[in-house]
């Protein structure tokens, strides 16, 4: 019980000297005072009224409203938060904002009643006014302590600048759209789209997905041209290529296939064949062109060891997933992630310097390309 006066004391001294001390330090303040306000209230011990009389009030509404509007003036277009348990809102799709200044005036209005009662009664008036707080703690304020404490938090944590003040408009306490939350959380939101990581449980249950657009294997100059025609006025093409595996140690390999696509139609450059063009160069060279891939720094390597060319417009999508907090990185644990399927990696091993191409491999090695220009654009949407 004693604990609990303290507290409640040291609570509402901290409201009535808003004014001498700066927003931060009065939020760092309520930060450490809320918490421990919640648990010395939930530990009060409950006891029956003994008085039929209310007790009398002595935080007048005048008292009330002078430290709400210092409070107000002191968090200015920060006092709004978004509600999340007003009932109002339980079973609707509009959100309600809360003010802060509010909250804390309300919380500090019973208690303060309560202290002051509490000083200069007699026992009976003591008792009564333990048992009134510790209904009022589970019936309102207690919800108000923990409703405030998630907005104080976020403000405490997020370096805001309390000395910039919105001077264009006049702030009204829970009113309007609380901006400075929205701009806070927005990195958040983006993160939260995608899961951190898959199972191969999960991975397995997925739906298979694989390109089902035009596959056109360039081995020719008429089909380079054809080729080179639409891809050069892309503006976003997958990127990938593949090469034939060397089980010996010591046995490398060059680049047999790279592949480019947009959105129905994907290219299997056969490079073991043709080589590199000089149009295609000058395509993966363009920095307007934007081609995303999956583990890129290799395959571009690999290329300039055949012809050389000076990168530019490349999108690693492992340093995307990176910054949005997945762990996944390989090219079908990122498609599952963020496009919701899986793609087959069974022709992986496969020889990509065959004579002809197989119909299963070209599905593969184009399906490779296409999923990194999907994955990239759901990265973009989010």
């Amino acid at each position: 019980m004693v604990e609990f006066v303290t507290v409640a004391s040291e609570y509402c001294s901290s409201i009535e000297n808003v004014a001498k001390i700066s927003a931060e330090a009065n939020l760092q303040k309520m930060q450490k005072l809320i918490p421990l306000l919640y648990l010395k209230a939930a530990m009060l011990p409950k006891t029956e009224k003994l008085l039929d009389e209310e007790l009398e009030k002595y935080i007048s509404e005048l008292d009330y409203n002078v430290l709400h509007q210092k409070w107000l003036q002191l968090l200015n277009e920060y006092d709004s938060f978004y509600e999340v348990f007003d009932p109002s809102i339980q079973f609707g799709q509009e959100t309600v904002t809360a003010s802060i200044s509010e909250n804390l005036l309300d919380i500090y209005q019973d208690l303060k009643n309560f202290l002051i009662s509490y000083s200069i009664g007699n026992e009976e008036v003591m008792n009564d006014a333990l048992v009134e707080s510790i209904e009022h703690f589970e019936d309102f304020w207690g919800q108000q302590l923990v409703n405030v404490f998630r907005a104080i938090h976020m403000l405490v944590y997020s370096n805001v600048d309390f000395s910039k003040k919105n001077i264009n408009e006049e702030v009204q306490p829970g009113k309007g759209n609380p901006k400075w939350l929205d701009s806070f959380w927005e990195p958040m939101k983006i993160q939260m789209m995608f899961k951190e990581s898959i199972t191969k449980e999960e991975l397995t249950d997925l739906p298979l997905r694989w390109f089902d657009g035009e596959i056109v294997v360039v081995d020719n100059k008429e089909k380079l041209d054809q080729a080179v025609d639409i891809l050069s006025k892309a503006q976003i093409i997958g990127f990938d290529t593949e090469t034939k595996p060397a089980f010996k140690k010591g046995v490398f390999n060059k680049v047999a296939l790279l592949q480019l696509s947009v959105k129905n139609q994907a290219f299997l450059f056969r490079i073991n064949k043709i080589g590199l063009p000089v149009e295609i160069c000058k395509i993966l060279a363009n920095p307007k062109i934007i081609k995303p891939g999956v583990a890129i720094n290799d395959d571009i390597k690999a290329l300039n060891k055949i012809k050389a060319f000076i990168p530019n417009g490349f999108v690693e999508l492992q340093d995307h997933a990176k910054a949005l907090g997945i762990t996944d990185f390989s090219l079908k644990k990122l498609a599952a992630i963020t496009c919701g399927f899986r793609i087959s990696k069974g022709q992986q091993l496969s020889n990509w310097e065959a004579e002809v191409l197989t119909e299963a491999q070209q599905i593969y090695a184009a399906t490779d390309a296409w999923v990194a220009l999907e994955i990239f654009e759901n990265f973009s949407k989010n």
